[in-house]
């Protein structure tokens, strides 16, 4: 791939005896298997080449073989270039030999659904509404068939509703929780705070929310406050 300005993202597989290569601005990026970033910055009188690698393992060689950098997961790297330096697609791709490459690094221990239960209720208490969001956020989506997850998915829907402003994000994870948990106790708080959601969206499907929660609770804990929105619709 030819990077001419401007920047990519790339997750490159892994495939057996293929390197995949991006040259830009006179290097040559070659990857056997990762996922990572190269952008052009243009400054007035130069540009700077920037790589950043998420996972796995990259070589950057300028393509006259004059110097060459492996970058290791989590890795920046970025050089001055002369401005509107063109690539050259047809370069040699230098070999990366085993022993330039760095050591393997240990395996990411993955959080299960109890770890992060407990991250976002910390987080929760200790006020960072952020981290506990995105603890909330990443438990929904990671194990749906868990128990946990329609109550982290209404969770997150408060979170983002009465901490974060963020109605329309509150809207979608409220959605999610109805759709993880249909028949869970949960249901009658996921309706309401969408209901207020939809009321702070000004959507005209409010007044229609508003109508299914109390056909469904007339005589719930949210009847109260329910019936107070969606009224100019």
């Amino acid at each position: 791939m030819v990077l001419e300005s401007g920047g990519i993202a790339l997750d490159i597989p892994r495939v057996e005896a293929r390197a995949f290569v991006v040259s830009a601005a006179n290097h040559q990026i070659t990857v056997l298997g990762t996922a990572f970033r190269v952008r052009i910055e243009p400054r007035p009188d130069r540009e700077v080449l920037h790589v950043d690698v998420t996972r796995g393992t990259v070589q950057v060689a300028r393509d006259d073989g004059s110097s060459r950098r492996v970058l290791g997961s989590g890795e920046t790297w970025s050089t001055t270039v002369e401005p509107g330096l063109a690539p050259t697609a047809s370069a040699p791709v230098i070999e990366l030999p085993p022993s330039a490459a760095p050591p393997p690094r240990p395996a990411a221990t993955v959080d299960g659904p109890k770890e992060l239960l407990a991250r976002a209720t910390d987080a929760r208490a200790q006020g960072r509404s952020k981290d506990a969001a995105a603890a909330f956020d990443q438990l929904r989506k990671r194990y749906r068939n868990d128990p946990r997850a329609g109550l982290a998915a209404l969770e997150l829907g408060r979170i983002r509703l009465d901490a974060l402003g963020d109605a329309a994000g509150a809207l979608e994870a409220l959605d999610d929780a109805l759709a993880i948990a249909p028949g869970a106790p949960l249901r009658e708080d996921a309706e309401a705070r969408r209901v207020d959601a939809l009321d702070a969206l000004s959507d005209p499907r409010c007044a229609a929310a508003r109508t299914s929660y109390l056909g469904r609770y007339p005589q719930g804990v949210h009847a109260k406050t329910v019936r107070l929105r969606c009224t100019q619709r």
